[in-house]
């Protein structure tokens, strides 16, 4: 019996030392849960920050296109001013060529009064008194006599 009473003394010995030691357990297992409440927590938000993420990473891409496309519309607006630009250029050197050709005929049309049949010159020569005059019914101008007499079909004789 007195082995049985040791044995049973060694149990409760052994059962007051897993009863002590018992806090300490729970108090480590209350902090592994706590760790791994937190360790959840951070892989919850952390999965809906990724999410989050993923999500602003799609409208992004998508204002990309939206931009991209935009700055090919104004590359190409910006190819059709540029070609117009070249278009009024070359419309601008027509009209420049223009105004070149109109002065010129400018110029002509104020020289004509210089080249109307001016009035008669007295020039002294051995034959007496010679005038520039303009023959009938022709556009020559002649000093002296004209080919043509008014009426006539033929050379003056």
């Amino acid at each position: 019996m007195k082995g049985d009473v040791d044995t049973l003394k060694n149990t409760v010995f052994n059962l007051t030392g897993t009863l002590e030691s018992l806090p300490n357990q729970v108090g480590d297992l209350s902090r592994l849960v706590t760790s791994n409440k937190l360790a959840a927590t951070e892989t919850f938000t952390s999965k809906l920050v990724t999410e989050n993420l993923k999500k602003d990473v799609v409208r992004n891409e998508k204002d990309i296109e939206k931009i991209e496309t935009s700055i090919t519309g104004v590359n190409t607006d910006l190819r059709e001013v540029r070609n117009n630009l070249k278009g009024l250029d070359r419309i601008e050197a027509g009209m420049d060529s223009f105004q070149n050709s109109i002065d010129s005929m400018q110029n002509a049309i104020n020289q004509i009064p210089e080249m109307v049949m001016p009035s008669d010159l007295d020039t002294s020569t051995s034959r007496g008194l010679i005038t520039l005059k303009r023959c009938p019914n022709t556009l020559e101008v002649t000093w002296g006599i004209c080919t043509y007499q008014a009426g006539d079909k033929g050379p003056a004789g």
